[in-house]
C-alpha cells in the first residue's frame, strides 16, 4: 500500500522522535549509572521523553500544531519517565485501510527497541 505524503511526513517525524528517544534513554541511563556510583555529585538524572521532544522541537522536526506544546511527562509506578506518543494519521475516508500505517509505525517501534509486539503491558 502506497502511503500518502502526509501519512509518509508523520511517520518520519515519528522514527525521527524514536531515534532521539533512543539516544537521550542512553545518555539518561549513563547519568543514572553514574549517579549511583558517585552520589556525592549530586547528578540529577535527565527525563529522557522530554529531552528528546526539546530537541525535535530546536531543530524544527515537529508538527506546527504541537510545537508551542511542551511534552506531558509520564511517570511509571516507581517514578521512572516512560516516554509517550499518540499517533493519528488519517486514512483517505472512513472506510480506508491504516493497516500500511499501523504496520510501519510498529516496525518503526520496534526497530529502536522501544516497544514490544506484547500490547498486553
Amino acid at each position: 500500500m502506497e502511503l500518502k505524503d502526509y501519512q509518509q511526513t508523520a511517520l518520519d517525524t515519528l522514527d525521527a522522535y524514536l531515534e532521539q528517544l533512543t539516544l537521550e534513554r542512553a545518555r539518561s541511563e549513563q547519568i543514572a549509572k553514574l549517579a549511583v556510583a558517585k552520589p556525592s555529585l549530586g547528578l540529577i538524572v535527565p527525563d529522557y521523553p522530554t529531552e528528546a521532544w526539546k530537541t525535535l522541537k530546536e531543530v524544527g522536526r515537529l508538527p506546527e500544531a504541537r510545537k508551542p506544546i511542551n511534552y506531558s511527562t509520564r511517570t511509571d509506578g516507581i517514578g521512572q519517565t516512560v516516554p509517550n506518543v499518540c499517533l493519528k494519521i488519517p486514512t483517505e475516508n472512513l472506510g480506508g485501510n491504516s493497516g500500511g500505517v499501523e504496520s510501519s509505525r510498529t516496525i518503526l517501534c520496534q526497530q529502536h527497541g522501544l516497544c514490544s509486539m506484547d500490547r498486553s503491558q
